[in-house]
């Protein structure tokens, strides 16, 4: 009586360990995209999350302004409550720190020292969010790529402040805050040259000059606001 033996041969072996082995090549690849796909969500969600509580931030003090200045990397600005406040991006334009005080020397001196210091790096987790340990109290935003101020002046003089982020992954977003009573008091400035300077007659005639003299000028600085508002929000 012959007896069978039970079991697999070598080259079943050898088939079997090449399949699982492709299985989990193919899984393990698979599992990396959806990895990264979140690390990369993550990160672009909470860049977002920054960048929206920065320029609101930015807009809630530009707003009440009434007195300001803009230059590329920091803004200067004094509030109707009498508060001084400075924005400042630190050297390499990855960071933007707010200082608020009611000395204005304070303020400028505490500014003056995030615009000397070097940005750190931004070190990013493994799942796509800044370590809690590069985070700056003073810091409104931070893991930008570049940071860059510019003044809104329609008419040649600032009434606002624009705010220009690049991220490290090449994309950009744009905000603009206006101040109330400087945007005011230009338009009435405005107004009240055009007034001044249009040449119709006295009477009926020399105030209907005048009235669309006003209205051109208020118009014009309104549509400008309207233009690039609109323009931001289609960003």
């Amino acid at each position: 009586m012959t007896r069978h033996q039970t079991g697999f041969t070598l080259l079943e072996l050898i088939v079997a360990l090449a399949l699982t082995a492709m299985v989990a090549t193919a899984a393990i690849a698979t599992l990396n995209a959806f990895v990264e796909a979140d690390t990369s969500a993550t990160r672009r969600m909470e860049q977002a999350t920054g960048a929206s509580r920065a320029l609101l931030v930015l807009q809630r003090d530009v707003v009440d302004a009434r007195v300001l200045e803009v230059q590329a990397d920091y803004v200067v600005l004094t509030r109707h409550d009498d508060t001084f406040v400075a924005y400042a991006i630190a050297r390499g334009g990855t960071e933007l720190h707010r200082f608020a005080d009611t000395d204005p020397a304070v303020v400028r001196s505490q500014a003056n020292a995030a615009l000397s210091a070097t940005g750190a790096a931004p070190a990013w987790s493994a799942r796509g969010h800044l370590r809690d340990a590069d985070y700056r109290a003073t810091a409104v935003l931070q893991g930008a790529g570049r940071l860059r101020f510019t003044a809104f002046a329609p008419a040649g003089t600032a009434i606002g402040a624009t705010l220009e982020l690049q991220w490290l992954d090449g994309s950009t977003s744009r905000c603009v805050a206006v101040s109330s009573s400087l945007a005011e008091g230009q338009s009435k400035a405005a107004a009240i040259a055009a007034a001044g300077g249009s040449t119709g007659s006295t009477g009926s005639t020399g105030s209907t000059g005048s009235d669309s003299g006003v209205g051109a000028a208020v118009t014009g600085i309104g549509n400008q606001l309207n233009g690039l508002l609109n323009g931001n929000r289609e960003k």
